[in-house]
């Protein structure tokens, strides 16, 4: 099941979008305490989480949002964003994928998102009102239709996840379970591995 976000405002594109997109939506509120206490209210039966946000500087193109960056904590969406990127140009718009985070209220919200959702989210930034025309929103609700059963990338949701101790803990448990099912021959072999990288 998806949800389909954007932000509140008579005249944001964003929230004109989600609204024609599905009856099932949520809008943000324009504030750093207000949109995560909505991103906090989001039930987690949602697969995939669709967030839209505006960029005046975006006129007839769409830019697909790879991170989100708070306070160093980068987070990557695990959504194959190929794949969308796929669909929003056969719909005959151009889309980009970006991999430098933005700022402001929009990074806030991908980032509590893909946060919650464990990386199953992503941010869209769709122009103003201005150059928002009816071919775009046509083509945008054409393309994420097709797009409905949108498959989960293989990259790890961050780098930032697993430190170094919680690493060295698995490995070395690995390390032990291979060593108890091989034969002397092999744990020899171990042995020496021993002496000379784990001591």
């Amino acid at each position: 099941m998806r949800l389909f976000v954007g932000f509140k405002g008579k005249n944001n594109t964003s929230r004109i979008l989600v609204e024609e997109l599905s009856p099932v939506h949520l809008l943000l509120t324009n504030s750093f305490t207000g949109l995560r206490k909505d991103i906090d209210s989001i039930s987690k039966k949602y697969d995939h989480v669709f967030i839209f946000g505006v960029d005046k500087t975006l006129t007839s193109e769409v830019r697909i949002e790879k991170y989100a960056d708070k306070e160093g904590i980068r987070y990557a969406s695990k959504l194959d964003l190929h794949k969308i990127v796929e669909s929003i140009n056969t719909a005959e718009v151009h889309a980009v994928i970006s991999e430098s985070p933005t700022s402001y209220l929009c990074n806030e919200a991908y980032w509590h998102a893909l946060n919650k959702f464990s990386g199953k989210a992503v941010l869209i930034h769709i122009p103003t009102i201005k150059h928002m025309d009816k071919h775009l929103t046509e083509a945008l609700k054409q393309a994420l239709e097709e797009n409905n059963k949108t498959t989960l990338s293989k990259r790890p949701f961050s780098l930032e996840e697993v430190s170094k101790s919680e690493l060295d803990a698995k490995l070395s448990h690995s390390y032990r379970q291979a060593r108890s099912r091989q034969g002397k021959h092999v744990n020899d072999v171990f042995d020496a591995i021993d002496e000379n990288h784990w001591n």
